[in-house]
């Protein structure tokens, strides 16, 4: 098999290149459940999770708001 590979550069010229060695290996996650809160850490973003607990007190929902923030700050411990 030829080692070396026709590629066009940026200004349209073919130019004849070398067959790269090998591509290094990917980094894996170590457990699907890594993945899974990376995903939903994406989707729902850390502002909603302030932004929550202000609406509710603004419309009337402090203890619900108080519960909140200390299940979160449960969760967080835990995490940690």
């Amino acid at each position: 098999m030829d080692s070396k590979i026709p590629v066009i550069d940026g200004i349209g010229k073919l130019v004849i290149t070398e067959k790269p060695k090998e591509l290094p290996e990917r980094e894996k996650w170590s457990k699907k459940i890594d993945f899974l809160l990376s995903v939903i850490g994406f989707a729902v973003d850390l502002g909603n999770v302030w932004r929550f607990p202000y609406i509710c007190y603004k419309n009337g929902g402090g203890m619900y708001s108080a519960s909140f923030i200390l299940t979160l700050s449960a969760m967080m411990q835990a995490l940690i």
